[in-house]
């Protein structure tokens, strides 16, 4: 398994053919700038690892952050300095999506999205540049899936794009389910879904809005959030 705490989904392309280390790499892919560069040592001397992240959120961010920090730390002899930037954009779902499929869409059209922007605002599609710059593109999306026996969890679904010397990969995992009260759940229908469960969990005494992922399953939101971004890569890795 990729993590104890996500498991790896719907599968688009091979990440280990563009990674810039010769230790990854398969055929094609990124090995051209690695060469030009004459070894491993002076080419992880350079390279520059650039984060986007779809959401201002500090929990959001942060969780970004350590996740892409250790999968460096992974793949690399040297970390470099990971560059960020964060931008809240729209997911395209009810406030509180509910299902898989919402969830999943929700995710995919964060990181479309955020994509989109950064191609608008620096003149130049990441996924076709041809530099030592490794860019990561992160999104994200909570929402409540029914499971066995009537019962309602949260998960996260992360979507994720590698992109490297002129070429990318997508990577997706979905987190592990923490248990939420139904009658939350039907206070957010009852809403249309404008509203998002955790503000009618925070009306529960000793369920914070901001803890309640802890709160209910022994694990902070942030934890949840970085292991399933690290589920995501690593799985694509590996397999």
């Amino acid at each position: 398994m990729a993590s104890s705490l996500a498991e790896v989904s719907g599968s688009r392309g091979f990440l280990g053919h563009i990674l810039p280390f010769p230790d990854h790499a398969v055929s094609g892919g990124a090995t051209g700038v690695i060469r030009s560069y004459g070894s491993r040592q002076s080419f992880e001397k350079d390279v520059v690892v650039r984060l986007y992240i779809a959401s201002k959120s500090d929990q959001k961010v942060q969780a970004s952050i350590d996740a892409i920090n250790r999968f460096v730390q992974e793949i690399l002899s040297r970390v470099p300095v990971i560059e960020s930037e964060r931008h809240e954009l729209p997911s395209g779902m009810p406030n509180q999506p509910m299902g898989s499929s919402q969830t999943e869409r929700g995710s995919r059209n964060r990181l479309e999205n955020l994509i989109a922007k950064v191609t608008a605002s620096t003149g130049d599609d990441p996924t076709r540049v041809k530099d030592a710059v490794l860019r990561i593109f992160v999104a994200l999306e909570n929402g409540i899936l029914v499971e066995p026996e009537d019962t309602y969890v949260d998960r996260c679904f992360a979507s994720v794009r590698v992109c490297f010397d002129g070429a990318f990969a997508d990577c997706t995992a979905i987190s592990q389910g923490v248990m939420v009260p139904k009658q939350c759940v039907e206070k957010s229908q009852d809403s249309g879904f404008e509203k998002r469960v955790e503000e009618f969990i925070e009306e529960i005494p000793g369920f914070p809005h901001h803890s309640w992922h802890g709160a209910m399953d022994g694990l902070e939101h942030k934890v949840i959030i970085e292991e399933t971004i690290l589920a995501a890569l690593r799985g694509y890795v590996r397999r």
